[in-house]
């Protein structure tokens, strides 16, 4: 069971969170969150190459609730070593109360070393009692935030990336070529003999 965070502990998260500029204002922390889209930016803010915002939309149904978080799990999450269960985004769709700010407070105690103060408190909370974050645990937790070479990642990372992208290209030229042959036997089909 998550153990309720203290005041001080949630008024440095909050303000951590007012440093970077987000698309809607910061009203109810649960349900802003609940749709992944705010999330996506916090993660874009630090890495704006690693996140494509058109892949998110706001979101009232649940379902596309889900699927946004699913996509972000998918396609952002994994790179950042970060994993999110079926029951985690279930309690971040829903707004359960605490969720979003585990999620924060896991992914900031890896992200913000510099940040020794609000570390601190972190951490005297975890020595008190075990706190259960909506994340697994299964590996160690990436670092969101940048080094001195704010958007370059490390050389095996870049590699990664840049494979993907050329694996996507391959694909998309695939399947151009396949529209292309359907157009040129449509177009011979109709010419007159």
């Amino acid at each position: 069971m998550e153990r309720p965070l203290d005041d001080e502990t949630l008024q440095r998260l909050y303000a951590w969170i007012d440093e970077i500029p987000l698309s809607r204002p910061k009203k109810n922390i649960s349900r802003d969150f609940s749709d992944g889209i705010l999330l996506a930016e916090v993660i874009a803010y630090y890495f704006p190459k690693l996140v494509q915002m058109h892949n998110y939309s706001p979101a009232n149904s649940v379902k596309q609730k889900q699927y946004n978080w699913t996509t972000l799990n998918r396609k952002v999450l994994k790179r950042l070593n970060l994993y999110l269960t079926k029951e985690d985004v279930d309690d971040l769709v829903l707004c359960r109360s605490g969720a979003v700010e585990h999620l924060l407070i896991a992914n900031y105690k890896e992200k913000r070393p510099s940040s020794s103060n609000l570390r601190d408190v972190f951490n005297e909370q975890d020595d008190d009692e075990h706190v259960a974050s909506p994340m697994s645990t299964g590996s160690s937790v990436a670092s969101f935030a940048p080094s001195n070479r704010p958007s370059i990642h490390s050389p095996a990372v870049e590699k990664q990336i840049l494979e993907m992208k050329v694996q996507k290209l391959e694909q998309l030229v695939r399947l151009k070529d396949g529209k292309i042959q359907t157009l040129v036997a449509k177009l011979r089909s109709q010419k007159p003999q």
